[in-house]
């Protein structure tokens, strides 16, 4: 999570944040302040349109396709998928 945030907060008004599960109050209201955050249960509707199949994973979206996804966070981690 401290890298997510990291990371949301440079990219600060551009990522969505979706949890799957329970989330103290300090990490909502820190995601809450960087963007916006969908809470769904696992395997929910968000976590099947991108094929998650195990958390956590983070996903680079485009206009209209996803550019990339990967469990780790960062410009070395990203593994490119097609669309």
């Amino acid at each position: 999570m401290p890298a997510f945030i990291s990371y949301a907060a440079m990219n600060k008004g551009t990522v969505v944040s979706v949890l799957s599960g329970a989330y103290g109050g300090d990490v909502m209201a820190t995601l809450e302040a960087l963007g916006p955050v969908l809470v769904e249960a696992p395997n929910g509707p968000v976590a099947k349109a991108f094929g998650v199949i195990g958390v956590p994973v983070f996903v680079t979206v485009g206009v209209g396709n996803v550019l990339a996804t990967s469990s780790e966070i960062g410009p070395d981690s990203r593994i490119t998928i097609p669309a």
